[in-house]
């Protein structure tokens, strides 16, 4: 499209998408519910394991993982 100007003047053009803001607070919902459902089914995954391996040594299997020497309260 042509538009004759005469003189000094300024044209601007914008244009928004008209489900932008839809598609992306539903793109970041989306990501929420993702990153949470992988926190969720790690701490379960770990939890049943530690549950497991204790109940096998009468050991907890954290402290030996996060410290990497014996258990805190032996002497």
């Amino acid at each position: 499209m042509a538009v004759e100007l005469s003189g000094r003047a300024t044209v601007s053009c914008a244009f928004r998408p008209p489900g932008l803001r839809a598609g992306l607070a539903a793109g970041a919902g989306a990501l929420l519910v993702w990153a949470a459902w992988g926190v969720l089914r790690t701490r379960r995954r770990a939890r049943s394991a530690g549950a497991a391996t204790e109940a096998a040594t009468g050991s907890s299997p954290v402290r030996h993982r996060a410290f990497g020497r014996e258990p805190i309260d032996a002497a």
